[in-house]
């Protein structure tokens, strides 16, 4: 058996779990937003408070897809799982969360290049 990462990811809170090929937990985090959610959730094993601090609300979330590109990239890496298994979407969503993301990538890649954006 592989070692499998399982993530539930949104904009606001996500969370992993990295199973070994026995099945049994290896490790685990969340990564919230908020300072309130991170401390109640210390049982979640690592934790991460996403450090955003632009105040231009459509900037926000741009810097919040940048935040959170790295914390995936340095999870997998870290974790170097051999399956990753992502929560689907919603039932019955018809593709909005899918055009959704092809939105946020055009937007990130924008804001990585400098580009101003409305």
């Amino acid at each position: 058996m592989k070692r499998v990462l399982g993530a539930d990811v949104s904009l606001n809170h996500s969370g992993f779990v990295l199973l070994n090929e026995d099945g049994d937990v290896e490790d685990y985090c969340f990564i919230t937003e908020k300072a309130g959610d991170a401390n109640r959730n210390k049982e979640h094993g690592t934790r991460w408070k996403q450090p955003i601090k632009e105040k231009d609300s459509h900037l926000k979330g741009i810097v919040r897809l940048a935040w959170l590109d790295q914390m995936l990239r340095n999870i997998y890496e870290r974790t170097r799982p051999d399956l990753i298994v992502i929560e689907g979407y919603a039932f019955d969503t018809h593709g909005a969360h899918q055009m959704g993301e092809v939105g946020g990538l055009a937007r990130l890649l924008a804001w990585q290049r400098g580009c101003p954006q409305r």
